[in-house]
Parts: structure tokens; sequence; C-alpha cells
């Protein structure tokens, strides 16, 4: 993985990725979110099928699909996204049309 996981700690602490993006611009947060999501569409642009299995055991139970993995991946974004719309709405600042 590239930075800044590369460098992270083994066993990550809820908090490392609050504390090491701390002193990161937006503009930098933009880059490496979309840096993460042209990494993403690499690897499934690879993968003939959506039951492409993962090489190793994943989330400590068994090795996931490529599918499983992708509706995660929106899951996480869906409700992170939530977040934010909860901030915006407790700072009263307008919603802006997706």
């Amino acid at each position: 993985m590239p930075e800044p996981w590369s460098s992270a700690p083994d066993h990550i602490e809820s908090s490392w990725p609050f504390d090491s993006s701390r002193g990161d611009t937006v503009a930098e947060l933009i880059e490496l979110y979309e840096a993460s999501i042209a990494r993403s569409d690499n690897i499934v642009a690879r993968h003939a099928s959506l039951d492409a299995t993962a090489a190793q055991v994943s989330f400590g139970k068994s090795a996931v699909t490529l599918r499983w993995l992708l509706v995660h991946m929106i899951t996480e974004t869906a409700w992170h996204l939530g977040h934010l719309d909860l901030l915006r709405d407790a700072l009263g600042a307008p919603h802006v049309p997706g």
C-alpha cells in the first residue's frame, strides 16, 4: 500500500486515521481519495468476475468475493456521507445537490 497506509501502525488505533491527517489540506485529502478510487478501479478491471475471491482471509472469517468488497465500500461511503449530512445540518450549511 502507498502512503499514508504503508507506515501506519500494525495495530491501528481508532484515532489513527484522524490523527494522521490532521495537517492535510482539503486538496491533499481529495487527491488521496481520488488515488484510492483509481487503485480500486484498477483492481476491479483485472478481474473477469465479481465472484473472484480474495487471495487471503479477510475480516477474520474467510476469503470474500470482489462483489462483497464493492458492496462493503459502497455501504461505508454511504454511511460516511450520512455523517456529513448530519454535520451540515448541525452547522446550518446548505445541502449540495448530488
